[in-house]
């Protein structure tokens, strides 16, 4: 048994492909742009349940929630204005402890 539709679809795909490849070729910034957004609802979808229940998978997702938490609740968080003075076993230290400061040590 042969089957010629094989060639009739081989050749409705080249077409196809063509006008695809013209159209991509015209409008490519539409079309990149509509790939992204169907990566994007897809990988949502995908992962909607995690969202839903906020469960993060990485540590640094977590402690990065956190901070951002504490940011829009208004506090400032560490800084380097802080830190040099910290409250150790009842004592107050004034070392320097964070290298990326302004200041020198």
């Amino acid at each position: 048994m042969t089957l010629h539709s094989g060639e009739t679809l081989r050749a409705r795909a080249c077409h196809i492909a063509t006008l695809l490849s013209v159209h991509g070729a015209r409008h490519w910034k539409w079309l990149t742009f509509l790939i992204w957004i169907a990566i994007a609802v897809t990988m949502v979808v995908t992962r909607w349940s995690a969202i839903h229940w906020l469960v993060l998978g990485d540590t640094d997702d977590n402690i990065r929630y956190v901070q951002v938490k504490d940011w829009l609740a208004g506090q400032a968080g560490t800084t380097c204005a802080n830190i040099g003075s910290t409250r150790r076993a009842g004592r107050i230290s004034t070392g320097r402890g964070w290298s990326m400061c302004p200041w020198p040590a």
